[in-house]
């Protein structure tokens, strides 16, 4: 801790303290909880000051650096920290701090940022209320940390086979699903799918091999969306009629853009105009992020997690072995739930303002998920039974899931 100032300070002038708060490189470290900082004197104590962050304070890694402010005689100056013990300060003293120095990609810039937001955000393409004009606009936001993911992605993002690849490990793993007959609301004929699936087979044959797979968002259907910026926006319902070749590579073979087709919905094909095959796939990556954050994410994830946290602090006493076991996963559940009410899904929240079905859009596609949901699909080993996909090849969430499964069944 350091004064700022020199020592011809006089009784009664305000004294600045600047204070390094620092969070060390361990599992979990880093907290929910309000941190405040008194420093007390033989004379007197300062008074609270609150570590500024939103969300979680003190994240892995992290250096706070709060001013700290008194009268002079209140509070005479004394270190608290006498040597810089924490090997993290004796580093910041040795060296001089130029910036702390973070391995994680969730710790560059804001705690509770990833880098591409902060620095979208810094550079104004957050808050753009129109649309990018290049592709290369989007890669400017992320111009300071480049990785090899993030360089594959640019390169690959319009490849049919990455579009494929994503149902099976991207963020939403858990739509996909056998296809065995083609639905009626989905009429995708042998003469279409040809070209993509070679001369050496048929749709049919495939059908019987088990090669063919579908994923649907009919859930989608009727959900209301929003004005942003004065335009009416729209999400799709779409299917999307997929393929494993022998090598594993997943393809898609025909996309509809909602669930009734016809003139005003027609079926999308690899072999159409470059970029109208790519909008049509944009639109399902567009379903994919409202069926991952609603259902997924909030309902499976944060939803299902406070009914088991309210339950656990409810119903069993902290020396319970049960309660001892649940509690680590469900400490800040409660929380941040709370500051997902308030800050995200809350009138006039980020969903209002950016996302296309707004808060009203979601309570709806909340409500049908819920409605959805049973048991058995929040139990892995019944849910890869019951979408068919037991021997979709590459399948990485299928086999690292049910590995941990296992484990904790042991």
């Amino acid at each position: 801790m350091d004064q700022n100032g020199s020592s011809q300070n006089q009784p009664g002038e305000q004294v600045i303290y600047k204070v390094e708060v620092t969070t060390g490189q361990g599992l979990l470290t880093g907290t929910f909880d309000l941190i405040s900082i008194v420093l007390v004197g033989t004379n007197g104590e300062s008074p609270k000051t609150y570590l500024n962050q939103f969300g979680m304070t003190c994240c892995q890694g992290s250096l706070d650096r709060p001013d700290v402010g008194l009268q002079l005689p209140e509070f005479p100056v004394k270190p608290v920290l006498p040597g810089a013990a924490l090997p993290d300060l004796l580093h910041h003293n040795e060296s001089g701090y130029t910036g702390l120095s973070l391995a994680s990609d969730w710790q560059r810039g804001l705690c509770f940022l990833p880098p591409g937001l902060f620095e979208a955000k810094m550079k104004g393409f957050l808050y753009k209320p129109y649309s990018w004009e290049k592709l290369e606009d989007i890669r400017k936001i992320f111009w300071f940390y480049h990785t090899p993911v993030s360089e594959f992605v640019f390169k690959h993002w319009k490849d049919d086979a990455f579009f494929g690849y994503q149902f099976l490990n991207g963020i939403n793993p858990i739509k996909i699903q056998k296809c065995t007959d083609i639905p009626d609301n989905f009429p995708v004929t042998q003469e279409m799918v040809a070209p993509t699936l070679g001369r050496s087979t048929t749709l049919q044959e495939e059908l019987k091999k088990g090669t063919i797979y579908l994923v649907n968002y009919k859930i989608l259907e009727d959900i209301p969306t929003i004005l942003l910026n004065n335009k009416q926006q729209y999400i799709a319902a779409p299917l999307c009629l997929l393929h494993q070749k022998a090598s594993g590579e997943v393809l898609p073979l025909a996309i509809q853009l909602s669930q009734h087709p016809g003139p005003q919905s027609p079926i999308f094909l690899p072999t159409d105009e470059e970029w109208l095959w790519t909008l049509a796939k944009t639109w399902v990556r567009n379903s994919e992020f409202h069926t991952h954050e609603v259902i997924a994410h909030l309902l499976r994830g944060h939803l299902m997690s406070e009914i088991f946290s309210v339950a656990t602090l409810r119903t069993l006493p902290m020396c319970h072995p049960v309660y001892k076991l649940l509690i680590p996963h469900l400490r800040y559940s409660i929380h941040i739930n709370v500051l997902a009410r308030t800050f995200l899904i809350s009138q006039g929240g980020t969903f209002d303002k950016a996302i296309a079905t707004g808060r009203r859009g979601l309570a709806v596609l909340l409500r049908k998920a819920t409605d959805d949901l049973t048991y058995t699909q929040l139990c892995l080993p019944d849910d890869i039974e019951a979408r068919g996909v037991g021997d979709l090849l590459h399948y990485y969430y299928r086999d690292d899931g049910l590995k941990i499964w296992e484990a904790i069944k042991r």
